[in-house]
């Protein structure tokens, strides 16, 4: 048998906490990388909604056939997991770089990015959005902003 006698024998059996004590939250860092393709000529800046799937699709599809890569290794950052899980407009902080010789012959520097977790889709309801938005600096001093976003589909355990 084994006794745990750190805990208050007067708290909840398994509670760790004594009355009145804040729970400090769980963060979560975690890094990623995406390579893909994107097109400066699909579109004039902000003519498209950022949850637009078509038009992004198109714009990949055309910057493949122009070879415009774009590639990026970011590093996310929430101070609070639970509340990232359960509120999709919690943005957590963006590091990293953005490499798209067709913008910039060196990588770029995210100098400010949000992100945020399972944004609803508003056009489809099994949908949810993994959202980066990222102000970039080039070498060079030239700014860009990076508006995208990964699609995230709830398939449900019994579809096949």
């Amino acid at each position: 048998m084994y006794l745990d006698r750190s805990l208050d024998p007067n708290e909840p059996t398994g509670s760790p906490l004594k009355s009145g004590e804040e729970v400090t939250p769980i963060g979560l860092t975690f890094t990623e990388r995406m390579v893909g393709f994107f097109s400066t000529n699909a579109l004039p800046a902000n003519a498209i909604p950022p949850t637009d799937l078509r038009s992004f699709e198109q714009a990949a599809a055309l910057g493949q056939r122009e070879q415009n890569t774009c590639e990026f290794t970011l590093t996310i950052t929430s101070p609070d997991l639970d509340q990232m899980l359960a509120d999709p407009s919690h943005s957590a902080e963006i590091a990293g770089t953005v490499t798209a010789p067709s913008l910039s012959a060196k990588p770029m520097t995210v100098v400010e990015g949000e992100f945020n977790l399972f944004v609803a889709d508003p056009d489809n309801v099994e949908t949810r959005l993994m959202r980066y938005r990222m102000r970039l600096a080039a070498i060079g001093g030239e700014q860009f902003v990076f508006d995208g976003f990964k699609v995230v589909h709830d398939d449900g355990p019994l579809r096949t």
